[in-house]
C-alpha cells in the first residue's frame, strides 16, 4: 500500500492555482497521454504509481493550500491501462468536485483517494472533509462524466454525504 499527502503550497510550487477549466483539462489530458506514448505503450499500468502522479499533479494545479490536503492510499497492483487511464480521469473529475465544491474560501481540509482491490472488483474512492452537497442539488458536469466513465467500464458511482463531507465510490468489475 502506497500512502502520500500531496499540498503544493509546501512542496514550494508556489500556491498559485490554476483557474482556467480549460488549462487544468489539458493538463489532465497531457497527464492521461504521457504513460501512453508509442514508445511506450505498456499493457498494463502500476495504479500506485499512476494516482500518486495524478494527486501531485492536481495538487500542483490547483494551487491547494490554506490547509487543504490531498492524500492518496493506493493498494500496489497493476491494471489494464484501459482502464488506469479511466480511472484516473474519474479520480481527477471527482477530486475537482471536492476541491471546487467542498472548500469555499479559506477552509482547510483533507480530500482522501483510495484505491483497492478485491478478487471480484476494483474499488476507487474519493472523500473530503468539506461542506457536502446541499440536498437537492443536482449532479454537476463532473459528476455526470465520472458517472459516465464508469458506465463504460461496466462499474457503479455511488455518492454518499458522510458526517463532515461528501463520498464518491467507484466500483468496477475486474475483467
Amino acid at each position: 500500500m502506497t500512502t502520500a499527502w500531496h499540498e503544493a503550497a509546501s512542496a514550494g510550487h508556489g500556491a498559485r492555482a490554476i483557474e482556467d477549466r480549460a488549462t487544468r483539462r489539458a493538463i489532465a489530458d497531457a497527464r492521461e497521454r504521457q504513460p501512453l506514448s508509442p514508445l511506450a505503450a505498456p499493457a498494463q499500468l502500476d495504479l500506485a504509481g499512476y494516482l500518486n502522479t495524478l494527486c501531485s499533479d492536481v495538487a500542483f494545479a490547483f494551487g491547494l493550500a490554506n490547509g487543504v490536503q490531498l492524500g492518496c492510499a493506493v493498494s500496489d497492483g497493476r491494471l489494464p491501462a484501459a482502464t488506469a487511464i479511466r480511472l484516473g480521469l474519474i479520480a481527477d473529475e471527482l477530486i475537482e468536485n471536492a476541491v471546487r465544491h467542498g472548500f469555499p474560501a479559506g477552509r482547510g481540509g483533507r480530500i482522501a483517494v483510495c484505491f483497492s482491490a478485491t478478487p471480484d472488483a476494483w474499488l476507487l474512492m474519493v472523500e473530503d472533509s468539506g461542506v457536502g452537497r446541499p440536498p437537492g442539488t443536482p449532479a454537476g458536469a463532473g459528476l455526470r462524466i465520472a458517472t459516465a466513465l464508469t458506465a463504460q467500464l461496466g462499474g457503479e458511482l455511488v455518492f454518499a454525504d458522510v458526517i463532515a463531507g461528501s463520498r464518491c465510490t467507484v466500483t468496477l468489475p475486474r475483467r
